[in-house]
């Protein structure tokens, strides 16, 4: 039996009638108290330990819904980080990169985009899948509404770089950044994900598994690092982050130290969903002693690989270990 505080706060949140006579009251309470405290004191301990709390209920009370909303240059941290690690390809070498949970696809089109520098240098592929039939269709098309949600806060230069007008004033992916991707509908929690969606360099896994109950999400995430080759990177964000560390411990990932930062800073939509959503991401917290572990959304698969700069990461990672 759980003790404690949060432990009565679990078991009571379980019942339904308390959630409805007490939940809504207590968050719009807390919501209330919680916009009055100045931004510049989320650091400070017992204002961390109440977002802590809040966000913990609001994964127990809220519903877990998958959603298709994406967009292009989500996280542009995370852009400039496959555009490095392209970079770091040499002269000549292949890339091959798997996007689960697609969506619609921005996040490839995006990751096509990031790796631009990288064209003719070196052989790229990008896989790109969803469960959803529809969303898969949908990406093949590469059509997009001027007004969608999808092109939301992307610069003039970006959107002539992006897209193409088409008469009826749709915007179309450029040719050059469908050239590389090519689009499959796959459920990345079936068993045996490697034998159907091919071994990879790089994963991307972004926005999708936060939407599953804790024990599906760990099994998930299993089946992607199997998608891995050793050495490759996989970005795991929008993930439950006990859930993540969990698994990296299991599997030995390392975490690429460089990057924490900025990948955990640079969706801003995620930043401002905590506490209150059940997928918000909470903010750093430098005095964990598994700080690295917990907060890296890139995490590297020991052995060889064709990442120059990911390698020399790894090695630095062991030292400090």
């Amino acid at each position: 039996m759980r003790l404690g505080l949060m432990g009565l706060i679990e078991n009571m949140s379980r019942v339904r009638a308390l959630r409805a006579c007490l939940g809504v009251p207590f968050f719009w309470g807390s919501r209330w108290v919680w916009s009055r405290i100045p931004a510049r004191m989320h650091a400070f301990s017992p204002v961390r330990a109440y977002g802590g709390l809040l966000h913990k209920l609001a994964r127990l009370r809220q519903e877990r819904v998958q959603s298709n909303w994406t967009c292009f240059l989500r996280n542009r941290a995370e852009i400039a980080y496959i555009a490095e690690l392209g970079r770091a390809v040499r002269d000549g070498g292949r890339l091959s990169v798997a996007i689960f949970g697609c969506s619609t696809g921005a996040e490839a089109f995006s990751t096509s985009y990031a790796l631009r520098d990288s064209f003719g240098r070196i052989q790229i592929e990008i896989h790109a899948s969803d469960v959803s039939v529809e969303s898969i269709e949908t990406a093949r098309i590469a059509r997009f509404d001027p007004a969608g949600r999808e092109t939301e806060g992307l610069s003039t230069e970006e959107m002539e770089a992006l897209f193409e007008k088409a008469p009826d004033g749709a915007l179309v992916v450029r040719t050059r950044w469908q050239a590389p991707v090519e689009f499959a509908v796959v459920d990345a929690t079936a068993p045996g994900l490697a034998e159907r969606a091919g071994v990879h360099d790089l994963v991307l896994a972004n926005k999708f598994l936060c939407h599953m109950p804790a024990d599906r999400a760990r099994q998930c995430l299993r089946n992607l690092v199997s998608t891995l080759r050793p050495g490759g990177v996989l970005i795991a964000s929008g993930v439950e982050l006990e859930v993540r560390t969990a698994v990296a411990r299991e599997l030995g990932l390392l975490p690429d130290t460089a990057a924490i930062e900025p990948l955990h800073e640079g969706d801003v939509t995620l930043r401002r969903g905590w506490p209150f959503e059940y997928w918000g991401l909470e903010p750093l917290d430098r005095g964990r002693r598994d700080y690295a572990l917990r907060y890296a959304a890139a995490l590297i698969k020991p052995g060889a690989n064709p990442f120059r700069r990911a390698a020399a990461t790894t090695e630095a990672t062991r030292k400090r270990a």
